[in-house]
């Protein structure tokens, strides 16, 4: 891993850091630091792209792996909210889940249909011939600049597509309740990366997927499902203020 690392100008933190990555979190994100580590991002991609030591026969193959977990899930929540509408409701928060159900499960169905595309496949072509390398962990505590690119963690590193590695890094952002205009970051990238409309456009909808109202309803579901517990008007209250400050 040294070797690897040194010879791409790349350094993993020693293990010492865990103050400085604390610190990292607590900081608030300008709209700089964004564009900066998103630029970060990018240099990552550019440094690894094509190259092949042996820890790479080791990796995960990740392509296509983050819409089929989001179109997965997606399923989950319809059949559980068709079960929703053949019976009473027990609470303020399955009221909620129902009445905000068409829409955002709409929502996310459009978007999911972009892998209809044939702007999709060619991304995913496009990966496996550059051999593309995605960091995953890309928020502010794992990768930053201290006179080159400083890595603290490796591990969940995969083959997948640039895109995904900065919608992590967007929703991610997003769902702490950052308003950034997400549109001017998301073409910041494109650009950088020297990616076309579609790619814009798929990372633009990966970002907005409803992902707190799909991951509020599955674990409700799977609660209520395991322990038969019945949300407090307090617990539903947190998860709706959840949903709506991420919108």
């Amino acid at each position: 891993m040294k070797n690897y690392t040194e010879s791409l100008a790349i350094f993993l933190s020693e293990k010492n850091v865990k103050f400085e990555i604390k610190e990292k979190n607590k900081t608030i994100v300008f709209s700089d630091d964004l564009i900066q580590q998103l630029f970060l991002i990018t240099e990552f991609h550019y440094k690894c792209q094509g190259y092949k030591p042996k820890i790479w026969n080791r990796m995960i193959d990740d392509r296509g792996t983050l819409v089929q977990d989001f179109s997965n899930k997606v399923k989950i929540v319809k059949r559980d909210i068709l079960r929703l509408k053949n019976r009473d409701l027990e609470n303020k928060f399955e009221e909620f889940l129902l009445s905000n159900s068409e829409e955002n499960i709409s929502k996310a169905d459009k978007m999911l249909n972009i892998v209809e595309h044939k702007g999709y496949k060619q991304m995913i072509k496009r990966s496996m011939d550059r051999n593309e390398i995605c960091l995953k962990e890309v928020y502010f505590t794992n990768i930053w600049n201290d006179n080159g690119i400083v890595i603290y963690d490796l591990k969940k590193s995969a083959l997948d597509v640039y895109e995904n590695d900065a919608i992590y890094l967007l929703s991610k952002l997003k769902r702490k309740g950052y308003k950034f205009d997400w549109d001017i970051m998301i073409n910041k990238y494109c650009k950088n990366q020297n990616m076309d409309y579609f790619s814009e456009n798929y990372i633009n909808n990966m970002v907005n997927f409803p992902y707190d109202y799909i991951k509020s309803a599955l674990k409700y579901f799977w609660i209520s499902k395991r322990y038969k517990e019945v949300f407090s008007q307090e617990k539903a209250n947190k998860y709706i203020n959840k949903i709506y400050n991420t919108k």
